[in-house]
């Protein structure tokens, strides 16, 4: 870091302080405003040793009060206290410890929290940019730019890659810009090589292959929209160039997955066998078939006076569920094979917009199951 002569001073730690935040004074007409990175020093045990680290920490609070000032003066009280100078404003600021960094052995650089409470009486200083900079980077083949910081626009922030191998959550409030980011993120995983799966119920991403000003990227050739027949995206191949099909073949839909989509709970055991015995029924003729082959079936067993009462009123039943299944036209003769969704150094947008949240459920819970089996 910078030497400490060559840093802004904004204030002193007083009060209590612990590893997580502190409370400092600064003058009233320095003081760093809200959200504003500061740094202090302390100490923490680094490989067993007691060393000397730069905490980074940022502004949460600022509270201006006065001792002399209160509400129970008059404004004409206030003014004469105001020019004589002895209105005793001092100026408190709340911030919340974020971590140091360390430096390996190997030229790696690690983020830790803070074990030990940095100490009152310790002066805080602006963060240089410098120590803003090692706080959010790491090393360029891992990198994964996601932006600037908002109140440092100077400082460019990255995520690790490493960090995509467990879960991860973008939360904020509407039109933050969580879709962008998401969006960034898979652009910065696609320029390091992955293969990146998106799945879609809202056709927020089907435009990831064109710039702001509506050009295609160069990257575009990289990117495939997979469209669900039921689709509400008002796109085509023109603005999203390599456009395909998703579907998947009704024929391979278990019988629990049938009555899943359809809606057909487990209690509803008339219904259920009706649809059992209608799925047998045409798996046995050794041909393909779409919901509208089980909706015909149905029907037919519903009117047979030679099937029996039971079946006849659970497949009378189960006809308005399996309805439902030929108007969400997702389901076709062939199933999208995922391996043509998992292209090497490639994006796969799934779009399943228009989709009942049955049929979006199923369908994620499908092809999450089927790529995870793949890879």
């Amino acid at each position: 870091m910078s030497s400490i002569r060559d840093l802004e001073e904004v204030g002193l730690i007083v009060g209590e302080a612990t590893s997580t935040e502190f409370i400092f004074v600064s003058e009233k007409e320095k003081y760093p405003p809200k959200w504003e990175y500061l740094v202090v020093q302390s100490k923490e045990y680094v490989d067993g040793k007691l060393r000397p680290v730069d905490v980074l920490a940022q502004v949460e609070r600022i509270v201006s009060r006065s001792e002399v000032m209160t509400q129970r003066l008059d404004i004409e009280a206030l003014e004469r206290i105001k020019r004589a100078g002895i209105d005793e404003i001092r100026t408190l600021g709340q911030a919340r410890v974020l971590g140091y960094v360390v430096e390996r052995g190997d030229g790696r650089r690690e983020v830790l929290l803070p074990r030990r409470a940095v100490v009152p009486g310790q002066h805080i200083y602006v963060a240089p940019e410098e120590v803003l900079t090692a706080f959010f980077s790491y090393p360029e083949e891992e990198a994964l730019y996601v932006g600037d910081l908002v109140s440092r626009p100077d400082v460019p922030v990255y995520l690790s890659v490493s960090g995509l191998r467990r879960h991860l959550a973008i939360i904020a409030q509407t039109g933050a810009g969580k879709s962008y980011c998401a969006g960034v993120l898979i652009e910065e995983l696609l320029d390091k090589g992955a293969s990146v799966l998106v799945i879609d119920p809202h056709a927020d991403y089907v435009f990831l292959s064109l710039a702001q000003s509506g050009e295609r990227y160069g990257r575009a050739d990289r990117i495939t929209v997979f469209r669900n027949p039921a689709s509400t995206g008002r796109y085509g191949e023109k603005e999203v160039g390599d456009l395909q099909p998703y579907e998947i073949a009704f024929q391979d839909l278990s019988f629990d997955e049938v009555c899943e989509v359809a809606g057909i709970r487990e209690a509803y055991t008339k219904i259920r066998e009706a649809v059992r015995v209608g799925l047998e029924r045409l798996g046995e003729q050794g041909k393909h078939y779409l919901p509208k082959d089980l909706l015909v079936c149905l029907k037919g067993i519903r009117d047979s006076p030679e099937e029996g009462r039971e079946l006849r009123g659970g497949a009378a039943g189960a006809v308005k569920y399996i309805r439902r299944l030929v108007y969400l036209r997702v389901f076709g003769l062939q199933s999208t094979p995922t391996e043509t969704l998992l292209k090497p150094m490639h994006v796969s947008v799934i779009d399943l917009s228009g989709l009942e949240d049955a049929s979006t459920d199923y369908i994620t819970s499908k092809i999450l199951t089927d790529t995870f089996s793949v890879v």
